[in-house]
């Protein structure tokens, strides 16, 4: 870290300078214009022209030939990185099973829609304002409509609302991904997103798919009952916990300042283990008190 004192320069003004090596590595001289970026906590970031206009991308294209094997991946991260336009294309006509699932995965893609096709291209169009989407919101959506998950699968087990539910979040996840991502590319979207600063992005990810596994899990485990016949109650307990968990330790920045967080005794996993054991299931990390939280106006604290 570098220590500069202010510098009171005329009636009204203050100054500072710029370490000499900075300045020789970003290519300014005298005169040069530097760029200022405040950010929610205070922090002042100062960036030179080429730096202060990095944008996210406008526009990528997709030919399909290049991309046989991860073709979804690839169109998921030109979404992630703030395209705002994607062409997808082919040498050769685009089969009918292709475009269907081309379209499928739209639904996953927050405010994406296809503005134009034909026999060898699809070209979409990603229509959301970023300024305007706050990632802690974000989180706490998420969070809700997994608690209604849960009461659902331990109350009546209505697997289509559940399998919406796991929808929607899914939509939610690919969508907090994509403001996180561009946060860091873009500073004004960094301001705009809720996230106070740089060094949370990596927690923000990690806890948004932690919540996205969790959600998973709870489908996989309503196809479990549905699949056996066990009635609701018999999981109850452990879908209790589950909540419990839940509730606890995902503190929503939106309607909470106060840190919520600590580890789970070791009497309370044990019982975990215990219910899961009771109903057989093999693997659900997610439900195995993977503890999660983020505080209020503080920081964000992730233990795995």
């Amino acid at each position: 870290m570098i220590e500069r004192k202010i510098q009171k320069v005329g009636g009204n003004s203050f100054s500072v300078s710029l370490p000499k090596t900075w300045v020789k590595k970003s290519g300014l001289r005298s005169k040069s214009s530097v760029f200022f970026t405040e950010f929610p906590d205070g922090a002042l970031m100062v960036s030179s022209g080429a730096t202060a206009r990095t944008k996210p991308l406008e526009s990528f294209s997709i030919k399909l030939e290049e991309h046989v094997s991860d073709f979804y991946q690839v169109l998921f991260a030109a979404y992630y990185l703030g395209a705002e336009k994607i062409s997808i294309f082919s040498e050769r006509e685009i089969p009918d099973s292709k475009r269907s699932k081309i379209k499928e995965t739209l639904q996953h893609m927050s405010a994406t829609e296809v503005v134009s096709e034909d026999s060898k291209k699809i070209v979409l169009n990603v229509l959301i304002d970023k300024s305007k989407v706050n990632a802690n919101n974000l989180l706490s959506r998420i969070g809700l409509i997994l608690h209604s998950s849960i009461r659902n699968c331990s109350e009546k087990t209505d697997l289509e609302e559940i399998q919406r539910n796991e929808m929607e979040i899914d939509r939610l996840f690919h969508l907090v991904s994509k403001i996180i991502i561009v946060s860091l590319i873009d500073s004004s979207v960094m301001q705009s997103s809720g996230i106070k600063h740089n060094f949370f992005v990596v927690p923000y990810f990690i806890v948004a798919k932690k919540l996205e596994n969790i959600a998973d899990e709870i489908e996989d485990l309503a196809l479990y009952i549905k699949k056996n016949r066990h009635k609701p109650k018999e999981v109850e307990k452990l879908l209790s916990g589950v909540q419990l968990f839940v509730k606890k330790h995902i503190v929503f920045p939106v309607t909470s300042t106060e840190p919520g967080f600590s580890l789970p005794s070791k009497e309370e996993k044990a019982k975990t283990e215990v219910e899961i054991s009771k109903i057989n299931l093999l693997s659900y990390k997610s439900l195995k008190w993977n503890p999660i939280a983020i505080t209020g106006d503080n920081a964000i604290c992730i233990v795995s």
